[in-house]
């Protein structure tokens, strides 16, 4: 459930500021959500190969890369209260940006899991046709 809230009396400018926050808060949940997902998918890996493969390493550093995103989005949360908080260009231009530059590397990262998400299922589908044996 979204932290901020909108209300009628809201100039624009602070509309679009609550509207990046809340932005934000869909990528952390997001991102969450993903972790959850790499976790049950490296389960299932474990389980239909007999060591570990290069599917499996490439799940772990996604985990790690995806952790390392969710750790500093939260730290950019904590610093953009202060979005809110700008009364100049030159304050909205510089979280602007930062936005900016969180949102293409959210992106990027749902890119690269979903090929990643790709390739685990390709995996898991070639397994069950050769009798859970991979490597």
């Amino acid at each position: 459930m979204s932290t901020v809230r909108m209300y009628d009396h809201d100039s624009e400018h602070e509309k679009l500021q609550k509207n990046k926050m809340m932005e934000l808060e869909g990528w952390l949940k997001h991102l969450g959500s993903i972790e959850c997902d790499i976790d049950s998918m490296l389960e299932i890996i474990s389980g239909i190969c007999s060591e570990k493969n290069l599917l499996y390493q490439k799940l772990m550093d996604k985990k790690k890369e995806n952790r390392s995103q969710l750790d500093a989005l939260y730290r950019y949360k904590n610093e953009a209260g202060k979005i809110l908080e700008c009364e100049d260009l030159q304050c909205d231009q510089y979280y602007g940006k930062r936005h900016r530059d969180f949102r293409m590397l959210y992106h990027y990262n749902l890119e690269k899991y979903d090929r990643l998400k790709e390739d685990f299922f390709t995996v898991v589908s070639a397994s069950q046709n050769v009798g859970h044996t991979l490597n």
